[in-house]
Formats: structure tokens, C-alpha cells, sequence
């Protein structure tokens, strides 16, 4: 038997189907815009290791978001995928065309770094001015000393926002996939508050939740459901463990699906018999916040003008017997394993990006009592062109079991 061949070549004579998240022409649109940032920056070749980069610009996808994979992008001239054996497959499904792609085998990426100087030298970048995603997952400090040891001559420069710059303003054909990723969460979230109950286990209302979605239709998620039950609501990030859920006690759930790579989060808290006067009131002053900022995030404002508008407000009224609160307010868009943070954009007081139409923001608030109880709630929200459009459809409210 001949050794398996997963060419360009190889996979186009066979005829693969095809499967393109966007048109052709929106690819190039965000190609053009990428290479007008790099004139400006004066930068000639763009190395794009960040994969969700990758996929924006030429449609990749990968589950192994960990493995090596670089797409050079030149100021002119056709784009270089640089991946391994195994994902010119999912290259090529997703939208690649043409054999202008370089692999390497999948067992031996310690030496990409090193191909990739020869591939910069042989098409004539030795001596040029070369972007690099230093601050980005997928560019390693391997990458970056090969490149200043074996093109001595080249200038290379951190371009880690300019790729994530143009990426925080969705185009209508990106917000249609997030309005769909936001449907299946939906559908995912309804399932979890469906299995919230006493004596449930935290295993119970995550494996209900990603059965939901992927029954709807959901691909493989960028974060796995982050399920908390009791005293655990309180604990961020923690995930299903095992836990069970008494009365009295509440459990919060934050989960996204994924369309072609596509996120729009969410987080329900629901609690299990009566709630407590301070259950209530964690809760409505997490939804207190929420409102806030969605009454003053709209286009032309800056981003720190938003969050502080809604500090102020908000500044002393903390509900007694709380212990703190929090929000966070991070743009979303294409998430791989395990991000579903685009980096793109925040709304805090250090940031003072004005925000724009188009723009897409998950915005997570909470208020609890440190290791006895968190009530949070969160929504997917698309700035407008007069203010803001929250993406899910379930009520904003705490679910009593």
C-alpha cells in the first residue's frame, strides 16, 4: 500500500467537498484591509501563527489549535501556508486554494521555525521588515529566535494587533454565524436550567448542555461548559467535577456553541427552591450592572467611558453582606480550543477604543460572598448603529428550580 498522500494536489484530483464559512470575496475584503495595515506599518511579510487569525484571513480550521500552523502573508503577491502533514486537509476543506503550501511532518514540529527562515529567505525576505504575532498563542519564543538567528537582515517588528484590530468589527455575513452560534447556545443553556435539580451533579447540567447543542448542530466547542454548583459558584473557571447540587443552593452556568468557529457566550444562574433575601439580592445587583452597560454601550463612546458610567452608578451600592462583585466585558467572535475570547476589544477603564457598529461583546456580571454562593449573569451583545442588540432570546433573570 502506497503511503497516505494528503497533498493539495492529491485531495483536489480526488475531489473533496468543499466547505467555505464565508464567500471568496469576504476573504479578500479582509485580506485587503490586513495589507493596507501593513503598509502603513511598513511592514512587508506577515507571519500569522494566531489561529484564529489564520482562520479569518483564509478560513483554517483545526481542533488541534495547539499545533504549529503560519500563514505568510506578503504585502503583495499570493499568501504561503506553512502547516503540518495532517491539517492540508482541513486547509484545503475550508476555503485554500492552490499549492502554494509548505508542510511539515506532524511529529517533528520542533522544526517548523527553521523551515519557515528557509521558506522567508528563499522568497526573498531575508532583508525585509517582517510582522510577527509576538504577544499571540501560536508564535513561540522558538519561532522568534529562529528568525533573528537565521535572517540576521531582516527587521522583525510586533504586529500582534494588527490582524485583531480589524478583526473587532464583525462584517454582516460574520454577525449571521454569531446570531446562529447564539441560537444553538440557547438551546444548550435551556437543557442546562432543564437539569438543574436537587441531587443533580454538575456533570449532569454540563452533559445535558453539550448534548443539546451538538444534537442542534453545534461543531466542537472553544471552551467546554463551565457548570458551578454551591459553594463553587463563587470559585471562577472551575468546571464539572463531580459536585452535587442541594436545596438552597444555586449553580451558575456559562457555555458557548460554535458555528464555523463562531461564539456567542452566555451565563444563567439558577437556584434550587426558595431563594434566600441575599440570593435576591446578589441578583439583582448583577442584573442592576448588566443594565447599566447596556444603556450606555452604543457607538461613538469610548470604551472607558462605558465602564466608568456604569462604576459610578453602581459605586456604593453593594448589597450587604456581599463579599464583591465583578464584570468583565471582552469581544467575542472566532473561538478554537480553549479560548472563546477574540482579544479583539474590552470594555474597561483602560481601554479607549471607540466602539463601532458591529462590534460583538460578551458581558459577564456577578456579585457573591467569597466560598458561600455567586449569583452571574451574562448576554452576547452586537453594538448597533443606535446602541446595542442582546443576541439571546431566554430571559435575563434568576431560574428558581
Amino acid at each position: 500500500m502506497d503511503q497516505l498522500d494528503l497533498s493539495y494536489r492529491a485531495l483536489t484530483d480526488a475531489k473533496i467537498t468543499r466547505e467555505m464559512a464565508f464567500s471568496r470575496e469576504e476573504y479578500d475584503n479582509r485580506v485587503a484591509k490586513v495589507r493596507k495595515a501593513m503598509a502603513e506599518q511598513e511592514i512587508d511579510v506577515l507571519l500569522v501563527h494566531h489561529l484564529p487569525n489564520f482562520c479569518y484571513l483564509a478560513g483554517f480550521q483545526c481542533p488541534l489549535a495547539n499545533w504549529y500552523a503560519c500563514l505568510i502573508l506578503p504585502l503583495q503577491g499570493e499568501p504561503i501556508a506553512h502547516v503540518v502533514d495532517f491539517e492540508v486537509t482541513n486547509l484545503t476543506v475550508h476555503g485554500w486554494e492552490g499549492e502554494n503550501i509548505h508542510t511539515l511532518d506532524w511529529r517533528w514540529q520542533v522544526d517548523a521555525p527553521g523551515q519557515l527562515v528557509s521558506i522567508l529567505r528563499d522568497e526573498g525576505y531575508a532583508n525585509k521588515r517582517i510582522g510577527l504575532e509576538f504577544r499571540l498563542p501560536g508564535c513561540s519564543a522558538h519561532t522568534y529566535r529562529a528568525l533573528l538567528e537565521g535572517l540576521p537582515n531582516a527587521e522583525v517588528v510586533d504586529a500582534s494587533d494588527l490582524v485583531l484590530d480589524i478583526r473587532a468589527v464583525k462584517s454582516p455575513a460574520e454577525q449571521t454565524h454569531i446570531r446562529e452560534a447564539a441560537r444553538l447556545t440557547d438551546i444548550g443553556m435551556q437543557a442546562a436550567l432543564g437539569a438543574t435539580a436537587e441531587g443533580k451533579r454538575d456533570n449532569d447540567i454540563f452533559a445535558a448542555a453539550v448534548e443539546a447543542m451538538a444534537k442542534a448542530g453545534s461543531e466542537y466547542l472553544s471552551i467546554q461548559p463551565l457548570v458551578y454548583v454551591g459553594p463553587w459558584t463563587s470559585l471562577p473557571h472551575l468546571t464539572a467535577k463531580r459536585r452535587t447540587l442541594k436545596r438552597g443552593e444555586t449553580a451558575s452556568m456559562e457555555l458557548t456553541a460554535a458555528y464555523q468557529r463562531y461564539a456567542a457566550p452566555l451565563q444563567r444562574t439558577a437556584v434550587v427552591g426558595e431563594p434566600s433575601d441575599l440570593i435576591r439580592r446578589l441578583a439583582d445587583n448583577a442584573l442592576a450592572r448588566l443594565a447599566l452597560l447596556y444603556e450606555n454601550a452604543r457607538p461613538g463612546r469610548a470604551a472607558s467611558e462605558v465602564a466608568r458610567a456604569v462604576d459610578e452608578k453602581m459605586k456604593g451600592k453593594e448589597p450587604a453582606g456581599a463579599s464583591g462583585w465583578w464584570m468583565e466585558v471582552y469581544s467575542v467572535g472566532i473561538g478554537f480550543p480553549p479560548d472563546w475570547v477574540d482579544h479583539a476589544a474590552f470594555i474597561s477603564e483602560r481601554h479607549d477604543r471607540v466602539l463601532e457598529p458591529g462590534m460583538v461583546f460578551h458581558t459577564p456580571a456577578g456579585c457573591q460572598v467569597l466560598n458561600q454562593v455567586e449569583v452571574t449573569f451574562s448576554e452576547t451583545i452586537l453594538i448597533t448603529e443606535t446602541g446595542n442588540e442582546p443576541l439571546s432570546q431566554l430571559p435575563r433573570e434568576l431560574t428558581v428550580v
